[in-house]
């Protein structure tokens, strides 16, 4: 299964709209993140953008999406 297909399955496995995948930049690890928000309009970008903050600073590449507003 490629990673659109497990994002597709985590949204409906938790209930979740916003999930995100990493990988770790080491050792090739994945992290999948499911989370819900209050106001999803605008948790898309909010939440993308702190995603890739915390991302950053765990040494993860963010894998998917690479752009909420199209993906």
């Amino acid at each position: 299964m490629n990673i659109v297909g497990l994002v597709v399955q985590g949204r409906a496995v938790f209930s979740a709209p916003h999930v995100w995948w990493f990988r770790t930049i080491r050792d090739n690890s994945h992290i999948a993140v499911a989370v819900h928000a209050a106001d999803d309009a605008i948790a898309d970008t909010a939440l993308h953008s702190k995603a890739l903050r915390i991302g950053a600073h765990a040494e993860l590449e963010f894998i998917y999406p690479k752009n909420p507003l199209t993906e």
